[in-house]
């Protein structure tokens, strides 16, 4: 009931205008029927004005209250206010009710069903213009837009949304065009317009050097903004040329090459074959055996061996020896990666590959000091774009220039479609780094913020590298008078790529005056600042032709090319070192320099690879201009691009290259190139080479230096034996290095007829001839042996000679017979005592031996070879010759070679032995030849009885005795003797040499004329009437002690009894 009750009070209260006032009810309690009541907040001005809006709406007539663009105010708070007012308003006047309408969009509540709860009616509105005809409405007010610029209205409008915006940006493009830029770039100026009304915070941060786009134009200004697309072009082209020198450095032209280098430190490859690397130090049946074959032709291989923390060994062995020694590998590994990656697989090919990829940097470079705004973001693209955009609103987040509401404003407008109108604006160019043109006018004279800022920073004295890096100049001529006229130009600061640029296109004297000032200026600071300037600029200039111009202007005109010389022998090699060189060498003439000795020193110096960075257009002035300093290099390299193989076909016809083992190797492979001819090959072939190709421009180089060309390079090739004579009789050849051929190189000669006798050299009293014998340069033959053999040869050389080749002279013919040629060789060969046994007899094999050249030059020792060797044939006028030169009255002479000859001709000598034993002139000879044929195993028993017996009566009875005669030759002997006491003689001394054959000796018995020694072997007793007693006598005692008879006596003279050992006793006898 007291609910009830209550509901009734609050309700009338409310017709009576009571809540309208100045009460607040804070508590109601339904259930214990209670309210109460408490004084309002402090009243606010509607409050205080609520009887005048109501006296208001009570006079008046008016019942309907329009209220637009409320929704802008973003809270809905006002509408609730607004319609308490309504209900007050109504509930204290008479009559038709007040009624409150609304303009606002549709999404100012956030659901459907609270905003038909609030509205009593609701009545939609049909857009006049939105985004999708706002083109339309745009091209209809600017009509007098240029027609090649529509899609710039196009475009521009899909982000304007209303009437209201559009109107405002044409009627500024309209004022604006008037009056900035003369009316002469519409879309422009449009294009600002439109940011400046659509985008209006961002826009209006340009004024605080802060906002998205002042951030893109002004890092693009600095060259900051390229650095999203041209990533550190600088260092990159200092590490690619770094890259080109250590290629040019490397001598291996392949990994397997170079890998064969690195073995080849621990065994050479002429060991390959026989010495190994070995995990242990002993030998294991090849178990820890590794070939350095296999290490260079396997990379896997390689690092897995040379990677071992283990010791490792090289050496040989087998089961029996063992020859290992330790090796330091640790660093072999490192040293491979490192130089492996210069080269990768192929040297060339890297090369190659680096060289294209230094060209398309300095292309990256020039396009990146080149490109405009909308190329770079195009480059850049979107996506990066809107990243780089993100970072430059973060950098807005500051309360000095924006607060937070203002940083949201931003943010929302560039989230719906202001990046993307801003990147279309840049990347088309509409909105370029001139902006600031389009946003007042012009008055001439006036020097824009950025400028003037740059302008404080010289005064500040900053330096020429940080104003590059911080200023991009909008008009470099006014800021030049600016500084002129502040006597800032010789600033370090005014050192500016634009305001440089500007100098050198100028044609006025005075600012040739002004540059030469400023190079001046520059040249009076330190080495590393001198280059840290030039460096700068040339990193800076948007046309590469710039740096060039400057450079020659600097060194060449002002005169300060020596001066550039010395900063340069000061720093290290770098990449603004090798472009200042190339330029200054290519474009300037040598006649600049005080010093040109000093000037082609310090060319030589640079290298035959600093060619390889000279730009295509200045290889030509490059390289006539080092023709006339008289530059010769020292360190040519093979040639990898068209440029580099131009300059060594220069360097190649003009000689200006050392004549040297490394050059000449380079020079010549270089030539040939396309005939794929190797270094190694040019090692081994450097005349012929020449020869075959015509290379005459190297050619008359080495006419010219023959000797250095033989002293360094000819000398260790494996040039042909014609090749090398060629060389050899080279005119202008010196003696000394002649000599110095035939000691060294391996060749021959057919003869000596191109070769004079003698030169003038220090030949320790040799011939010239001499030596090409004594070094085994002639072919053996005996055309030619003959020739040197009747010059005054060497006989030690020669003898030489004839021992190393002796078999092979003995395979050809000589003709020689006779005359003073062969009484030369008759007297050096023939008569030689020093050739061995061997190579005498080979050497005279084919050559005829005439007697009636011998004398006393002929040794024993040489007869007794040449009849060894069957040279001489036995007959009367070949045995007169010997006995004279062999055999004397008063000497004793030998008598080997006799008996040898008289053996090899048995026929001859046994059909006139009286006159070969001389017989008729010397005892003495006979003798001692018997007894040499005698004790000759070339003789057999027969022909040595014969001569014995022949010659019984010319020797004394000891003679026999003295000789030691077998029992075979005894009765050889005693079978052609007649005589009974020579025979019986040689009987006893059978029986004294132990002879028991009792038939064989009855057998010679019975031989005797004296037939009663027979009894002797037929009876058991016989009486012997014997006439010599003496001779009987001492055959009887022999045969006695033989054992052939038992005894003998002497009866009476002349008669022996004998008892006769009969045929039943042979046993007794031995």
């Amino acid at each position: 009931m007291g609910t009830v009750g209550l509901f009734f009070i609050v309700r009338a209260a409310s017709k009576a205008g009571i809540f309208d006032k100045k009460i607040k009810l804070s508590k109601i309690a339904f259930l214990q029927g209670s309210a109460d009541m408490a004084s309002q907040d402090a009243s606010s001005l509607l409050n205080n004005c609520l009887d005048e809006i109501v006296y208001f709406f009570s006079r008046s007539q008016h019942k309907i209250v329009v209220f637009e663009d409320l929704d802008r105010l973003g809270n809905t708070e006002v509408f609730v206010k607004l319609r308490e007012i309504n209900q007050i308003v109504n509930n204290n006047i008479q009559g038709e009710p007040v009624r409150f309408v609304y303009a606002c969009r549709d999404d100012i509540f956030l659901g459907a069903d609270i905003r038909t709860k609030f509205f009593d009616f609701i009545l939609p509105v049909i857009p006049v213009m939105d985004s999708r005809n706002a083109y339309t409405h745009l091209k209809n007010k600017l009509n007098d837009f240029p027609a090649n610029e529509q899609a710039l209205l196009k475009q521009m409008s899909l982000y304007i949304s209303d009437m209201r915006s559009l109107q405002n940006i044409v009627n500024e493009f309209n004022l604006f065009k008037k009056v900035v830029d003369d009316n002469r770039n519409q879309a422009k100026i449009f294009s600002l317009i439109f940011y400046k009304n659509i985008y209006a915070q961002d826009y209006n941060l340009i004024d605080k050097k802060s906002g998205v786009l002042y951030s893109f134009i002004h890092d693009y200004r600095l060259r900051k903004l390229h650095e999203s697309y041209f990533i550190s072009l600088d260092k990159k082209l200092e590490q690619l040329n770094n890259k080109l020198v250590e290629i040019k450095k490397e001598s291996a032209n392949t990994d397997k090459e170079l890998r064969k280098q690195l073995v080849s430190r621990f065994i050479a490859p002429e060991l390959w074959p026989i010495v190994h690397f070995s995990s242990e130090q002993y030998y294991s049946n090849g178990h820890y055996m590794t070939h350095a074959e296999s290490l260079c032709d396997n990379e896997t291989n390689f690092i897995e061996f040379f990677s071992r923390k283990s010791q490792l060994y090289v050496g040989y062995g087998n089961y029996n020896s063992n020859n290992y020694q330790p090796i330091t590998h640790s660093s072999i590994i490192e040293e491979y990666n490192l130089r492996a990656k210069v080269i990768a697989k192929d040297k060339a090919a890297e090369y190659q590959k680096t060289v294209s990829e230094i060209e398309e940097v300095r292309e990256g470079i020039r396009t990146r000091n080149s490109i405009s705004l909308a190329e770079l973001l195009k480059l850049i693209g979107w996506e990066r774009f809107k990243e780089i955009a993100e970072v430059y609103i973060e950098k807005c987040d500051d309360r000095t220039i924006i607060d937070l509401e203002q940083l949201e404003t931003i943010r929302n407008g560039f989230r719906f479609g202001g990046l993307e109108a801003l990147y279309y604006l840049l990347a088309n160019g509409h909105i370029m780094q001139d902006f600031m043109m389009f946003r007042s006018v012009f008055h001439k004279g006036t020097i824009s913020v950025n400028d003037n800022d740059y302008i404080k920073a010289v005064g500040r004295h900053m330096g020429c590298e940080e104003v590059n890096q911080n200023f991009l100049l909008d008009n470099p001529k006014d800021v030049l008078a600016e500084l002129i006229g502040q006597r800032y130009q010789y600033r370090a600061g005014a050192i500016h790529h634009q305001i440089v640029a500007l100098l050198l296109d100028s044609r006025h004297s005075v600012d040739t005056k002004n540059l030469s000032e400023m190079v001046a200026m520059i040249f009076q600071k330190t080495s590393t600042d001198i280059l840290a300037i030039f460096n700068v600029l040339e990193s800076c200039f948007v046309d590469a032709d710039y740096f060039t111009r400057l450079v020659v202007f600097s060194l060449g005109d002002s005169r300060y090319l020596d001066k550039m010389i010395a900063v340069i022998e000061e720093q290290e090699r770098s990449s603004i070192v090798t472009s200042i060189v190339t330029k200054m060498v290519a474009l300037i003439s040598p006649e600049v320099s005080a010093n040109q000795e000093n000037y082609r020193q310090f060319i030589v110096e640079q290298g035959f690879s600093l060619i390889s960075f000279v730009e295509g257009s200045n290889l030509e002035p490059f390289l006539n201009n080092i023709k006339l300093l008289g530059v010769i290099y020292q360190d040519i390299s093979l040639p990898i691009t068209p440029s580099e193989t131009q300059a060594l076909t220069f360097i190649a016809e003009n000689q200006m290259y050392t004549l040297d083992k490394k050059n000449y190797r380079v020079i010549v492979a270089g030539l040939l190139q396309h005939e794929n001819i190797p270094c190694d090959r040019v090692d081994e072939l450097p005349w012929s080479l020449l020869e075959k190709y015509q290379l005459s421009s190297v050619k008359e180089y080495v006419n010219d230096n023959i000797d250095i060309f033989v002293r360094e390079i000819f000398i260790d090739s494996k040039e042909s034996s014609e090749t090398i004579v060629s060389v050899l009789t080279h005119p202008n050849l010196s003696d000394d290095l002649k000599i110095c051929m035939l000691k060294k190189m391996q060749f021959t000669v057919v003869d000596l007829h191109d070769f004079p006798e003698h030169i003038d050299a220090d030949m320790d009293e040799l011939s010239y001839h001499d030596l090409f014998y004594r070094y085994d340069r002639v072919a053996p033959g005996w055309d030619a042996l003959l020739n040197y053999i009747c010059e005054g040869c060497n006989l030690e050389v020669l003898t030489q000679y004839i021992e190393e080749h002796a078999q092979v002279l003995s395979q050809k013919e000589v003709s020689l017979v006779d005359g003073e040629r062969y009484d030369l060789l008759y007297m050096k060969v023939i008569c030689n005592d020093k050739l061995s046994d061997s190579a005498y007899f080979s050497v005279l094999k084919p050559v005829y031996i005439n007697v009636h050249h011998w004398d006393e030059r002929l040794s024993l020792d040489n007869f007794l070879r040449l009849i060894k060797n069957s040279k001489v044939e036995l007959d009367t006028e070949s045995f007169k010759q010997a006995v004279q030169c062999f055999i004397s009255d008063t000497a004793k002479g030998s008598i080997e070679p006799f008996v040898l000859w008289f053996s090899q001709f048995k026929e001859t000598f046994f059909s006139d032995t009286d006159y070969y034993l001389r017989d008729e002139h010397d005892d003495t000879f006979l003798e001692e030849m018997l007894v040499a044929i005698h004790n000759s195993q070339s003789f057999t028993f027969s022909e040595k009885a014969t001569l014995l017996f022949k010659y019984r009566e010319r020797y004394h009875e000891s003679f026999l005795d003295e000789l030691t005669i077998s029992n075979e030759g005894l009765l050889a002997i005693i079978a052609l003797s007649t005589d009974d006491n020579f025979s019986m003689n040689l009987i006893v001394r059978l029986l004294k040499n132990g002879y028991r054959s009792r038939v064989e000796i009855a057998r010679l018995v019975g031989r005797l004329e004296e037939k009663e020694f027979s009894k002797i072997f037929n009876q058991k007793s016989a009486t012997l009437n014997l006439s010599n007693g003496q001779q009987a006598e001492l055959f009887l005692s022999a045969l006695q002690q033989a054992g052939l008879i038992k005894k003998w006596s002497l009866r009476e003279a002349g008669k022996y009894h004998v008892h006769c050992c009969y045929e039943e006793d042979e046993n007794y006898i031995d």
